[in-house]
């Protein structure tokens, strides 16, 4: 008996029901994969990270104690300068008129 064409088409959609199952779960098989590999991959990033921040702060550390004592002196020097300067301008100046006791100038 030859098979009919409701036969042959029943064949295919099978072998299709088939192939997709298996593409799903090869897919999901993938995508799991792929989901540990980023966990492994972004745990060893912030390691690495974690390493740099510490080499980081002590380059940083190490580079201000040599060279506190500039900014330091440089502050000094800085502050001296102020001082000085604001000094001299603290003086009642000879064009200024003499405060009158008791009594308001206009």
């Amino acid at each position: 008996m030859p098979p009919t064409a409701m036969d042959t088409t029943n064949a295919w959609l099978a072998v299709m029901a088939i192939a997709m199952v298996v593409q799903t779960l090869l897919m999901l098989g993938i995508a799991i994969v792929g989901w540990r590999a980023i966990g492994q991959a972004s745990e060893a990033v912030r390691a690495q990270l974690g390493r740099f921040d510490t080499a980081a702060n002590v380059a940083g550390h190490a580079i201000s104690a040599r060279v506190w004592p500039v900014v330091g002196l440089s502050r000094a020097v800085g502050a001296a300068v102020k001082a000085f300067t604001s000094r001299g301008t603290t003086r009642p100046s000879s064009h200024d008129p003499a405060p009158v006791a008791g009594g308001t100038t206009r």
